[in-house]
């Protein structure tokens, strides 16, 4: 009895592990890692695009009121 249970429990490991491989996004749907300098990166540059698009807003703004 004791053997045959230990051949089940390691069939049903590889069996595990396999549907685990085929399957990778059903453990908790992580987001991936971003490191800390990546994160930095990304936060510089949508401040950049930020400063940007506002710089073109009152571009924009002040063109359109000289036409007025």
């Amino acid at each position: 009895m004791n053997r045959k249970k230990k051949i089940i429990d390691k069939f049903n490991k590889k069996v595990r592990k396999a549907k685990a491989r085929m399957n990778p996004g059903t453990k908790g749907n992580k987001p991936k890692y971003i490191s800390k300098a990546e994160r930095a990166k990304l936060d510089a540059a949508a401040a950049q695009e930020q400063l940007d698009s506002g710089s073109e807003q009152s571009v924009e703004a002040s063109a359109q009121d000289q036409a007025s």
